[in-house]
């Protein structure tokens, strides 16, 4: 779905993120781009996460580092300026 799409259906979407919390845009992102997205998704849980307070990150398995579920406060959270906005 493209940013056209998106403003077209704009109402439903919106009606869809009251109701489920989210809403899905399957092919707003190329392949290439997920690629980018999930390598540095694990670059920083590889090597932010681990420094954040144990109150702002949630485990199904708190013993169990692989079922990271979600993450607080990551507006605290230095990032350097992005190189590609569109991939925030």
């Amino acid at each position: 779905m493209n940013t056209e799409q998106i403003h077209k259906h704009s109402q439903r979407l919106l009606h869809e993120f009251n109701l489920d919390g989210f809403v899905s845009l399957p092919g707003f992102f190329d392949s290439d781009e997920l690629t980018e997205i999930r390598t540095n998704k694990d670059r920083f849980v590889k090597d932010v996460v681990p420094s954040m307070p144990e109150t702002e990150v949630y485990y199904d398995d708190k013993n169990d580092k692989s079922t990271l579920k979600q993450l607080q406060n990551l507006s605290l959270i230095h990032i350097s300026e992005p190189t590609r906005p569109r991939l925030i």
